[in-house]
């Protein structure tokens, strides 16, 4: 193995999970573990991360669990190592397949680094880079353990095998999607056409809509009459400001833990909020409720620290909060306010479906609600359009209008 790649990319890896919110503990293990790896002569002489996952750790560890976690740390570092692809919670990391060791051939590489280079070069975000190169990797995986190493020894068979499994599709829309994009942007800069006959061979296969949870009416009230008066509940002015302003804003938890102090303009009552998926700059209206939870923490109760970010945790040296903390807060504020207690989705997204739904039944445009949520097209909207219930029903045609014979009620029993 060429670890001098892995010393390289150890220091990178490092600034990329300070700065993207990930724990000191997450952060300390992972390392230790490339540390471990690079002083490790049997890692250094093995030819693959598969192949020494075989031989020296399946046979060092008996516990299931802890092969589990030792195989998926083994995966993030092999991603990072071979293919640049930096570990996102958003996408989880992809995983070693035991028993399986193979390297790609010069061509199949040569796709994923023309594609991850148009990616970037089109200033798309990481986290969209990564999901789409984990999809490319998995595929030329797949077709390399079947022996497959250029595209012109790819037939049909092989494509459909990929997405069926005889009974059942085990690949969906999405991983369609993304080949077919990728071929697409790898043949618009680069002279090898030899990929190009896939598309016939991709499959038509249906995507499926989500139904988004969003909160009841009954939900928002316990919601409102918590932030009208929060003093019975035992939660901190931290806690409430990031519920409120994801409650009022749609924030993603992702862009909330990025935002600095000077984010803030009093002065104008204005919120500035850099998308990291779409890398555009959101300017929304600080509303007063929101901006007077923002104050209370700020003023009564955010650590004197020179930290440029808005939200700190609690340590001991307050540091910029990881996006899980930001799932508890909500969480544990919905506990207080009675909703969702017995179960159910708790987390940020669904006070982000919440706001999308209500600007819908308020009859804003789809393009605004785009905007304001940071989506890269107005259509994201259309899957809310197909959540709300109460809109749908309106449009439900009535039984009573078509009358049906009585004969056909009797074939029904039969």
């Amino acid at each position: 193995m060429d670890i001098e790649n892995l010393k390289r990319t150890k220091s990178s890896l490092k600034s990329y999970l300070q700065e993207n919110g990930y724990s000191q503990a997450y952060t300390k293990v992972l390392l230790h573990e490339i540390d471990r790896l690079i002083s490790d002569s049997h890692f250094v002489e093995a030819d693959s991360y598969e192949s020494y996952y075989e031989t020296h750790v399946v046979p060092i560890y008996k516990n299931s669990a802890t092969l589990s976690s030792k195989r998926g740390m083994l995966g993030r570092i092999k991603s990072l190592d071979l293919y640049g692809v930096m570990p996102s919670k958003g996408h989880p990391s992809f995983l070693l397949n035991k028993g399986c060791s193979c390297q790609f051939s010069p061509e199949f590489n040569c796709f994923i680094d023309t594609c991850r280079t148009e990616w970037k070069g089109r200033s798309l975000a990481a986290s969209t880079i990564d999901s789409r190169i984990g999809v490319l990797i998995k595929f030329f995986a797949y077709l390399t353990r079947a022996g497959i190493a250029t595209f012109k020894n790819i037939c049909e068979q092989d494509i459909r095998s990929y997405f069926f499994d005889g009974t059942s599709v085990i690949r969906g829309y999405d991983v369609v999607k993304i080949i077919r994009l990728s071929i697409l942007d790898y043949l618009s800069v680069s002279h090898n056409t030899s990929c190009k006959f896939i598309f016939s061979f991709l499959p038509q296969i249906r995507k499926r809509h989500k139904i988004y949870p969003y909160l009841r009416d009954e939900e928002k009230q316990r919601i409102d009459s918590l932030l009208e008066a929060p003093g019975s509940f035992n939660l901190s002015k931290r806690d409430l400001a990031i519920f409120t302003l994801i409650y009022y804003t749609g924030i993603r938890r992702g862009d909330l833990v990025k935002l600095e102090v000077h984010d803030i303009d009093w002065d104008k009552d204005l919120i500035l909020i850099k998308q990291g998926k779409t890398r555009k700059v959101n300017m929304l209206p600080l509303l007063p409720i929101v901006g007077n939870y923002i104050l209370e923490y700020v003023e009564h109760e955010r650590p004197d620290t020179e930290s440029p970010y808005l939200f700190l945790s609690t340590n001991r040296i307050p540091n910029k909060l990881s996006g899980g903390t930001i799932y508890d807060i909500v969480e544990k504020v919905l506990s207080c306010a009675g909703v969702r207690v017995e179960g159910g989705r708790k987390g940020p997204h669904l006070l982000r479906h919440n706001l999308s739904m209500s600007l819908l039944r308020s009859g804003t445009s789809t393009p605004l609600i785009s905007e304001i949520l940071g989506h890269y097209s107005p259509n994201s909207v259309d899957a809310y359009l197909e959540s709300d219930e109460k809109s749908l029903k309106k449009c439900a045609l009535s039984v009573g209008d078509y009358p049906i014979g009585k004969e056909v009620f009797e074939v029904c029993r039969l």
